[in-house]
């Protein structure tokens, strides 16, 4: 039992960690838009690529994957 509530936390710490990896890449993302949203070239091209990986709005990106994924082109278009 000591084992299986061990593994449970070691788990539930992961998870904490990848949300806040998440967390912070959102928030890059959210800054990268807001020094963005007049230029609409951008954000066209932005909005694309969020569509392109699946999302209505580069915000609710939900998987760290896709979320570094984002960001990196976001940053190769500046």
């Amino acid at each position: 039992a000591k084992k299986e509530q061990q593994k449970q936390e070691e788990e539930k710490f992961k998870k904490l960690e990848q949300d806040k990896e998440l967390n912070e890449l959102l928030d890059a993302i959210k800054l990268f838009i807001q020094e963005n949203r007049s230029d609409m070239d951008v954000v066209n091209v932005i909005m694309d690529k969020s569509r392109e990986l699946g999302y209505d709005n580069p915000m609710a990106i939900t998987n760290i994957d896709d979320a570094k994924t984002f960001l990196e082109f976001a940053q190769s278009i500046k």
